[in-house]
């Protein structure tokens, strides 16, 4: 009898470190359940900002870099979230005035180029200069006219080439500015 209680002591003792055993790897799998859950809900947030994973640490990285040359990564941040609200703020006044301009007798017109909007006194200061420049060169209205649209379009060419040279600057300057520091540290 004695022999029949010990085996039975041996047993328990061995069904409990079993029944421990499962628990815990019962414990290890809910663990990683909730981590596939929880990566499953990241990757799917993520991807409604269209962002993957690697776009995290490429963050993280950049800002380890931002804080090693000397600067705050929060002020950054914070002034880019900044810069968002306000352009986020700014294309909606620009729609609003878009749909007052239209609202008070101007015409939208859609080009290759985007869209201008045009007022009917511009519109008829441009057809009398059409004009009179047809009749002084002696070419067809609808020839001066194209010419003049051409030039236009080659302006705003060179003024968004002079807006690029000097963001391409402001950039180079700011990179040697960064590269100096790097240096001098």
């Amino acid at each position: 009898m004695k022999n029949h209680v010990e085996e039975k002591v041996e047993e328990k003792q061995r069904l409990e470190e079993q029944l421990q055993d499962a628990g815990a790897l019962l414990q290890s799998k809910n663990v990683d359940i909730e981590t596939i859950s929880e990566s499953s809900q990241l990757k799917e947030h993520l991807a409604k900002h269209n962002l993957s994973l690697e776009a995290p640490t490429k963050l993280l990285s950049i800002l380890q870099t931002i804080k090693q040359i000397g600067y705050e990564p929060v002020k950054i941040v914070a002034a880019f979230a900044s810069r968002k609200s306000l352009m986020q703020k700014g294309e909606a006044a620009q729609k609003k005035l878009q749909s007052a301009r239209i609202a008070h007798g101007k015409i939208s017109t859609s080009t290759t180029s985007g869209s201008m909007q045009i007022s009917i006194d511009e519109l008829l200061a441009f057809d009398i200069l059409a004009k009179e420049t047809a009749q002084t060169s002696s070419i067809p209205i609808s020839t001066t006219a194209f010419r003049v649209i051409k030039e236009i379009k080659d302006y705003r060419k060179t003024i968004g080439l002079k807006k690029k040279i000097s963001r391409l600057a402001v950039q180079r300057y700011t990179m040697n500015e960064i590269g100096a520091k790097k240096i001098t540290q």
